[in-house]
């Protein structure tokens, strides 16, 4: 029989998450504005001290646990940046070599090719990958190639203007450019070297879709596979960012789920041990995060679901909110930069909405004594995508500055039919690689990848699908906090939520009024 866990004890290490996820912040200041990292750290800790000398035995073990996480940023931040970014300066050398390694695809016949072991004028001090955009024209390279380069070009960062916090966007480090469109670079091929394990799946997987399925519905399958977006058309990557279904392409929670319980009835049909199966299922689920380059949403869902299957075989039950932090806490204290991956960000926001929101959201739209599967299934659904957007939507309309007005139709079709098409992929990919003459059933694949794509088309083509949003990040601010507060999981008295809240939304509307009476007095 499961234990139960202890009421709110994911506490600790929600507050670790969020106090860490801070010193990380004010550790990026550091690296930009010593003096005003200085004061926001001094006015905390004063802040942190001051609660700690006012408050009970068991809130001073939260705050020690505060103190240390937003320390533990601070310094995991700072190291990962001296040691492994000190270097990121502009420079303009003549000879480059490196191995190409990742191999995209790209709408109108560009190419991006990703490199490791870059060498600068013979000196190994590339501490990252490089990426290098060829248009059309260029010869194509494979994965494996050892190329040098040489002529006029420049490595910079992948954002100047933000450069501090690019490296880990994509697949990170610097990008490989020419200066002049109208000068060519000259590469050349030094030798083939073997690639990883990992890097020779990836590479199978997209060569065997691209040559099993038209250019188009290829670009959707890859992108949902092993998560490379770079072959998805603009006009369907356009038309899913007007459906509110782009973040369906960020590999995440929805495939890890899909591909584990895929694996799980198979060795469960195989009639194979239940712990044997969980010994099997995530090393194959490490196995899938590695072969799609890690990006952080994926780790994140596969540290959720390793700690889940875990706490399952210890006979413990896991609480989501707890898993959530550790898995947030796990990556931000290796990799810290990531805390401005956008994609960890939303992914991080939906599964914390989820858990916030869905048992209200499943309520309030069931229907009384409800025996329509089909029924059960839409509300479930709606729902599921309600609070999934609960939280990362005000993130989204601040970032894109829009917001996509059909999002929840959508998604309920959407999300399902993304569903259907990853596990269908996932099977006649694998099928094929077993049994290449039978790449024939890939059709299946294209079927239902033609419907995903006509389905965004037509939500698309709906009445003013986008609304333009600007400015809005003090509202997405307060509603952030706003919605954590009044949840279920804050251990406050329904009187002192809503007291929180309204005097939150009053300093909001105070400092806006102040904002827009200084723009009409400059106007």
């Amino acid at each position: 029989m499961l234990k139960k866990a202890p009421q709110f004890n994911f506490r600790p290490l929600f507050i670790a998450a969020i106090f860490e996820a801070i010193g990380i912040g004010i550790g990026g200041i550091i690296l930009k504005s010593a003096s005003g990292a200085a004061v926001l750290t001094a006015s905390l800790l004063l802040a942190l001290t001051v609660i700690f000398f006012i408050s009970s035995a068991k809130d001073k073990r939260l705050i020690i646990t505060a103190a240390v996480a937003f320390t533990v940023g601070i310094c995991a931040i700072v190291i990962s940046y001296r040691v492994n970014y000190a270097k990121a300066e502009y420079v303009e050398p003549r000879k480059i070599t490196g191995i190409i390694y990742d191999v995209s695809p790209e709408q109108g016949g560009t190419t991006s090719y990703m490199l490791r072991d870059v060498t600068v004028n013979g000196e190994n001090d590339i501490k990252g990958n490089v990426k290098l955009r060829l248009h059309k024209g260029y010869s194509v390279y494979s994965a494996g190639d050892r190329i040098y380069i040489d002529d006029n070009i420049k490595l910079t960062p992948d954002s100047p203007e933000f450069e501090l916090f690019s490296f880990y966007q994509d697949s990170g480090g610097y990008t490989l450019a020419e200066i002049d469109n109208k000068q060519w670079l000259q590469i050349d091929v030094i030798d083939k070297v073997k690639l990883k394990v990992n890097e020779r799946w990836r590479d199978t997987v997209r060569k065997l879709i691209y040559e099993k399925m038209p250019e188009r519905e290829a670009g959707v399958v890859v992108a949902l596979t092993i998560g490379d977006k770079n072959g998805i058309y603009y006009e369907d990557k356009d038309n899913a960012i007007a459906a509110g279904v782009y973040h369906i392409f960020a590999l995440s929670g929805l495939h890890v789920s899909f591909l584990a319980a895929g694996l799980f009835f198979l060795l469960k049909r195989l009639k194979v041990n239940a712990i044997v199966r969980y010994c099997i299922l995530i090393p194959l689920i490490v196995f899938y995060v590695f072969v799609a380059f890690y990006p952080f949403s994926l780790i994140r869902a596969a540290i959720m679901l390793a700690v889940s299957l875990l706490a399952f075989m210890l006979k413990r039950k896991s609480d989501p909110l707890s898993t959530l932090s550790f898995a947030v806490i796990a990556i931000l204290t290796f990799c810290p930069f990531a805390l401005y991956s956008l994609g960890l960000s939303l992914s991080v926001l939906a599964v914390l909405g989820i858990a916030l929101f869905y048992t209200s959201f499943s309520k309030g739209l069931s229907v009384k004594e409800r025996k329509s599967k089909p029924l059960n299934l839409v509300t479930d659904s709606a729902a599921l995508s309600l609070s999934a957007n609960s939280l990362s939507v005000c993130v989204m309309a601040e970032v894109f500055g829009t917001f996509p007005v059909y999002f929840i139709i959508a998604n309920i079709i959407a999300v399902p039919l993304a569903s259907v098409l990853f596990s269908v992929s996932a099977v006649t990919v694998l099928f094929t690689l077993l049994f290449p003459q039978t790449g024939g059933i890939l059709a299946l694949t294209q079927v239902v990848t033609d419907v995903f794509i006509s389905f965004n088309m037509g939500i698309a083509s709906l009445p003013n699908p986008l609304k333009s949003i600007n400015g809005l990040g003090v509202f997405s601010f307060v509603y952030l906090i706003n919605a954590f507060i009044l949840s279920r999981y804050t251990v406050w008295s329904k009187k002192s939520k809503l007291m929180f809240s309204a005097v939150s939304v009053i300093i909001m509307l105070v400092g806006l009024s102040f904002t827009i009476s200084g723009v009409l007095s400059g106007s």
